[in-house]
This record gives structure tokens, sequence and C-alpha cells, in this order.
């Protein structure tokens, strides 16, 4: 069943997107964002109904040595539904080779001994927790476990969303015909006019069949393949990153890549995974995409002033 309500669910943001928001009718919107509702829903009281009674087993991970590492951070008030996230992950049509969970030593203060049961179950069966000193808050999705696993292909994913079961399997077909550029679900396009970059709020998702660009954003929330080759020579410099873009890893990433000449590619459609309920009662993206202080232009801003980035993309050939 959890399956057949995440396709449903693919097929209502497919609907939702196929129109630009000026085109969505208020009905249409009440219908599909409803539907939607009832599906993360039905999804999570299975889910929750599963581990009540016990039927929570997953099939260990592997590890040739060739596929991916799945790395993502969380934080205390997350824990309790993690092993959600976990479980789609191992149900995964292709699955990783592990998963690494970073966590933060001052917030998880007794340590892997602390975590929920269900958690511990799950470490067991392919996945690893770091705990870490520095916290570098989104980076920490990367930053870690980048380090441990230099010579790995790594896929970064978020902490409160439940993936498509074919979503590592589509990136790793991304990587075969793109092997030398971050390839992403979703990704948003950069903008700017005569007046420099506009407001992020503007930059438009490129939903299809994008070639790789030096223009595009990897929207960390839909998972991002980073080949081993990528080793841009500033991804661990933490004084800049706490400087200029600590809240904004994605930002700080297209940075870089930039600097660098890195593109970014995104294939065809793909739907936004399905958010577990409740959990953006606390979520970074309401600070970095609010109406006023806007963080994502702020810290863009910082990153454009400190790097060029205007002036690279501009003379640089996409």
């Amino acid at each position: 069943m959890i399956n057949l309500f995440l396709r449903f669910n693919f097929w209502l943001e497919s609907k939702t997107e196929s129109r630009s928001k000026e085109q969505r009718t208020l009905s249409s919107k009440i219908v599909l964002n409803g539907f939607k509702l009832i599906c993360r829903y039905m999804v999570y009281w299975e889910l929750s109904l599963r581990r009540l009674l016990g039927f929570v087993k997953v099939k260990s991970l592997e590890d040739d040595g060739c596929l991916p590492v799945v790395s993502l951070t969380t934080f205390p008030k997350r824990l309790p539904n993690l092993w959600m996230v976990l479980y789609c992950i191992f149900r995964q049509t292709i699955r990783p080779a592990k998963i690494v969970v970073t966590l933060i030593e001052d917030e998880v203060l007794e340590g892997i001994e602390s975590l929920p049961l269900i958690l511990r179950y799950f470490e067991d069966k392919g996945v690893e927790f770091l705990f870490e000193k520095e916290n570098l808050r989104p980076h920490n999705k990367y930053f870690y476990c980048r380090q441990k696993y230099p010579n790995r292909d790594v896929i970064t994913i978020d902490d409160d969303l439940l993936y498509y079961p074919d979503t590592i399997e589509r990136l790793l077909k991304l990587h075969r015909q793109y092997p030398d550029s971050v390839c992403t679900n979703r990704a948003t396009k950069i903008v700017w006019d005569e007046n420099g970059f506009v407001s992020s709020r503007q930059w438009p998702e490129v939903l299809n069949n994008a070639e790789p660009s030096l223009f595009l954003i990897a929207l960390g929330y839909s998972a991002v393949f980073y080949p081993a080759c990528f080793q841009p020579s500033l991804l661990y410099n933490t004084k800049l990153i706490k400087e200029l873009s600590l809240g904004t890893d994605d930002l700080w990433l297209r940075a870089i890549e930039t600097v660098e000449n890195i593109k970014v590619v995104n294939g065809g459609y793909y739907a936004h995974p399905m958010t577990i309920p409740s959990s953006q009662i606390i979520a970074l993206q309401k600070h970095n995409c609010a109406d006023t202080n806007n963080g994502n232009d702020i810290n863009w801003e910082k990153l454009d002033g400190h790097f060029g980035l205007l002036e690279i993309m501009q003379y640089t050939k996409d």
C-alpha cells in the first residue's frame, strides 16, 4: 500500500506542476492539495501501524564498493520519525551501499545509546551514525560523510521526506549519462538582469530534460548525486561556510561549483517527495524563503560578493 500511495502522490504532484501558479484554480488547489494530504497521512499511519505490530523488517544493505552511499543529517526533534525515511531508502529499486546519518554530539549527549530502538535496529542493517562536534547545520548532510568516504559516490537526502522507490535508480541513470556532473531530481535556474541577480523567489524550477548547466542549482530535498570526482577545493572550508552561507548549503555548493566549472543536470520531470506530516513545524526553508529578510537572497549576495559569481556566469559559456 505504501508504494501505491507514493505513486498516487507522484501523479498528484505532476498534475499540480503541469500548470503555472497563475493557471491553477482555487478548486484544483483544494482538490489536489487535499488528496496529497490524505496520501501523506495514509502512508504515515500505515508505517506507524507496521512499527506497532513489529512489521518493520528490512534486508541488510550490501556494500559492493560501487554502489553510492546515502547521506543525511538530522536533529533530536526529528529522530522519532527518522526511521520512516530510512525505511523508504531500504525499499528502493536500487539500494545504496550504506546510509550515513550525521548527528551533533551536543544535541545527542548520550550518543548512540540514546537513539530510539527502531533506529538501533537499522544500525544493524547498514545505517552508520556519525557523531560530530562542529555543527555546520544543513552542511552536515554532505560535509562529514564525504570526508569519511572521499572516493565514493554520495547521494544526499533530507530527514523529513519519504522518497519514491526509484529515486536512487533515476539518479544512477543520470550519472551514467553525465558522469562529471552533479545529478539532481529537481533543480532551480539562477536568473539575473541588467541590475544583477534577481531575487531567488523568482528563480524558476526547471522540471523537464535540462542539459548540464552552470546556471542550475541542485535542490537538496529532491536527492542529489555527487560523483566521487566531485572534489571542489573549497568544499570543506568551514571558515567561508560560516561567513557566507551557514544556513544555505544548496547555495554554497552552487557557488563553489560555479568557481570550478562544475555543472548540474536534472533530467526529466520528477515530483516533489512526500513530506512527513508535522515535520515542517521546524523548517529551515521557512527562514530561507521568507518574504522579508530572505536568507537565500542575503547569502547569495554574500557569495556573489566573495566569488564574483555574476561575472563568472555572464562570461562563461554554459
